[in-house]
């Protein structure tokens, strides 16, 4: 077995181990809050038990986020388990739309306790959490909430992990991400000019979505797509796409 360090291939060829920062097992979650019947809640993966007895949960948040500004605000935040069935509305919705111009809960299901807002569809537990510490770690807020609610459903549908979550829905984490990795960084989307193209992939530049990956989406090359086709992760419009 060989290893590669980064302190031992130096910096200017990190892409070549970034794929390390993947390796770590993540859920996908939606997490919410609210504060003046201002609602807010994102698509996110890392969220964490800290401790059992007493029951604590954290989530990392980015500053620029208005959900952590509800959360700050409001002292309480839920955690939406997803499952394997959530559907491109729910990630373009809670991953790539802002909830200060957005109500992401118009369309979802989903129920309110204690005046937050918890997605319930395509979810199988949810867990509503009273802030106990914050702290600030740079572009993120890491915060601690202890349970004081939660709900399991009968919904046999296994949790979404992060993993499985880029196989099944070509899923790329936001900029605001703590796991935000740039594209051109991940293996599969550069570039090979020592191959000849079969087919021209086209990559979202908002959230880092390729076109023309699967058998089904070269059956249509991207110049022939209706010009009102949008990115069906971020709803993205076709001239924010460019060839990889």
């Amino acid at each position: 077995m060989n290893w590669n360090k980064l302190s031992d291939i130096g910096v200017e060829t990190e892409n070549q181990i970034i794929e390390a920062y993947l390796k770590p097992s993540y859920g996908i979650y939606i997490v919410s809050s609210a504060f003046e019947n201002q609602r807010a809640a994102y698509l996110g993966n890392c969220v964490f038990q800290v401790s059992a007895f007493p029951p604590l949960f954290a989530v990392c948040t980015n500053h620029e986020n208005h959900t952590t500004k509800q959360i700050l605000n409001s002292n309480k935040f839920a955690i939406s388990v997803m499952t394997e069935n959530l559907s491109q509305k729910q990630i373009s919705t809670f991953g790539y739309t802002h909830s200060n111009d957005t109500d992401k809960f118009e369309k979802v299901g989903h129920t309110t306790e204690h005046g937050i807002p918890i997605v319930t569809e395509n979810c199988n537990a949810w867990f509503l959490c009273e802030v106990k510490k914050s702290i600030d770690i740079g572009t993120h807020q890491m915060i601690i909430g202890s349970i004081i609610d939660y709900a399991l459903s009968d919904d046999p549908t296994p949790s979404l992990t992060y993993n499985r979550y880029q196989d099944m829905k070509h899923g790329f984490s936001p900029k605001n991400s703590p796991t935000h990795i740039e594209p051109e960084k991940k293996g599969g989307t550069k570039s090979d000019n020592s191959k000849p193209k079969k087919f021209k992939k086209m990559k979202c530049e908002v959230c880092g979505y390729v076109y023309g990956e699967t058998e089904e989406e070269q059956k249509v090359p991207f110049d022939q797509l209706d010009e009102n086709w949008v990115c069906p992760i971020c709803g993205a419009r076709k001239e924010n796409f460019t060839e990889v």
